[in-house]
């Protein structure tokens, strides 16, 4: 087996199952926590994020089990086009929601009195329901795409067998549909998502720093806390998402000047896939963050898994 089969068939399945064990708990416990709270926007925009990828994570093993028998696929076609539009809405209206959070934290700092009705939770709810809407409108083009199973006879020690293979290999129609595609969806989602979280993140470091007074000591806390989020969102951006959508401005090239051996642009496109579920992993970090209540019991489950700290409670 060489480096590029074992990347593809034991590395990023087994990067997809790590983050399915750590995830779902992560989420599911986030989602209980946040189901519990009062109602703010910023714990409604916490609990669709949470919901989101615990969705996401329990069709994950769908992936992983497709990596593990060497991009094999032994389901439906029905299934294969399920498994897509759910990996990539949750892409997509994960990149939305942490936009909109960043506005959030924007519009609570910047302009706390002007606009605040922004921030009511029947405005967060609808938000919710745009950015899910936004998603699953960008991402149904997928469905143009005739043929998402592709069939290739193989030969093996004089045994030729039928390989099938889900949302893998394009005919030529498909693929220039979908070189097109992909490039609207990395202007008009990523890059849109992006240039708002980096404008509402500057700001508030902007209004953070401009008051130097000690007077507002405890709203100085609050803008610091609000600095944590949007930072924990734009590195988000940064490590999961911007691999995966830079793919397809190298795909994009390649039709054009032929830059790049075809085989590592899909190389690229795995790892870069593996980088982009791994913002289920994110997301629980900034409802670390802005939850306490999330972070309280991450702290008490930890407390009780800590065999020093049972005893010394014992002993007590």
């Amino acid at each position: 087996m060489d480096v590029i089969e074992l990347l593809q068939f034991w590395i990023i399945p087994s990067f997809y199952a790590i983050t399915v064990v750590l995830g779902v708990p992560l989420n599911a416990l986030a989602l209980w926590v946040l189901s519990r709270e009062k109602k703010s926007s910023m714990s409604i925009y916490m609990l669709n994020l949470a919901a989101g990828d615990l969705l996401f994570l329990l069709f994950l093993p769908i992936k992983i089990d497709y990596h593990f028998r060497q991009k094999v696929w032994i389901l439906s076609r029905h299934t294969c086009v399920f498994h897509i539009m759910l990996f990539f809405i949750n892409i997509y209206a994960n990149l939305i929601l942490l936009a909109v959070i960043s506005v959030d934290r924007y519009v609570a700092i910047v302009h706390p009195l002007r606009i605040s009705r922004l921030r009511q939770p029947k405005v967060a709810w609808l938000l919710c329901l745009l950015c899910w809407v936004i998603s699953m409108i960008n991402i149904l083009p997928v469905t143009h795409v005739n043929n998402f199973l592709s069939y290739d006879n193989v030969t093996t020690n004089n045994v030729s067998l039928l390989i099938v293979q889900c949302y893998e290999k394009l005919t030529a129609e498909d693929f220039a549909f979908v070189i097109a595609y992909r490039l609207y969806v990395f202007f008009a989602i990523y890059l849109t998502s992006l240039v708002i979280a980096l404008f509402c993140y500057g700001n508030v470091v902007r209004v953070l720093v401009m008051q130097r007074g000690q007077t507002e000591l405890l709203s100085r806390k609050k803008k610091i806390h609000a600095v944590k989020i949007t930072s924990v969102s734009l590195i988000t951006y940064i490590v999961c998402f911007i691999p995966y959508n830079s793919t397809h401005i190298t795909g994009f090239i390649q039709t054009k000047i032929n830059a790049f051996s075809p085989n590592s642009l899909i190389i690229f496109r795995d790892v870069a896939l593996c980088l982009s579920a791994s913002n289920s992993l994110f997301d629980p970090l900034i409802i670390y963050v802005a939850s306490s209540s999330f972070r309280n019991s991450i702290k008490k489950i930890l407390k009780c898994r800590d065999p020093v700290s049972r005893v010394a409670a014992m002993t007590e």
